[in-house]
């Protein structure tokens, strides 16, 4: 299996993607992944910062939103 953080994130095996699920659809959404790999890696908060924990618990990504907005915008910044 995965071992390291940075395998799990960004390895260029099938692709990852980042659902943002509701608490109380967690269930529900758990119940049609069995059978898939999945993790929860974060949750949606009102502190306007992107966290993402690593395998062993510890927090690997503590962006604030607003720069991950502009980093991602900066390019179409004609």
């Amino acid at each position: 299996g995965i071992s390291r953080d940075d395998y799990l994130l960004f390895s260029e095996s099938q692709g990852r993607f980042v659902v943002t699920v509701p608490p109380d659809c967690r269930a529900a959404f758990e119940a049609m992944m069995e059978g898939l790999p999945f993790s929860q890696v974060g949750r949606v908060t009102e502190a306007g910062r992107f966290l993402v924990t690593g395998l062993g618990g510890g927090v690997v990504i503590d962006r604030p939103v607003s720069s991950l907005r502009e980093a991602w915008l900066k390019p179409l910044a004609f």
